[in-house]
């Protein structure tokens, strides 16, 4: 039974992760009219420049930029 017949107008996005980061399922969650929430999978891309292997961004030396706050009040 279809999620859209059982359960109408009950869900707004589809929230999953890397192994569901192809092509045809971002079509199917469009079909669905569903905002599409799918972790990134860089599949033997290359290297993403101003970003780290943890999609951070990275200054011009390439070093990761991080806020660091004090636990401190």
């Amino acid at each position: 039974m279809l999620i859209e017949a059982r359960w109408p107008g009950r869900f707004q996005s589809g929230i999953m992760d890397k192994g569901y980061d192809y092509k045809a399922i971002y079509e199917q969650l469009r079909r669905m009219e569903l905002q599409a929430v799918i972790a990134y999978n860089p599949r033997q891309e290359g290297e993403v420049l101003g970003f780290d292997e943890h999609f951070a961004p990275t200054c011009v030396r390439e070093h990761a930029t991080v806020t660091i706050r004090s636990m401190k009040p």
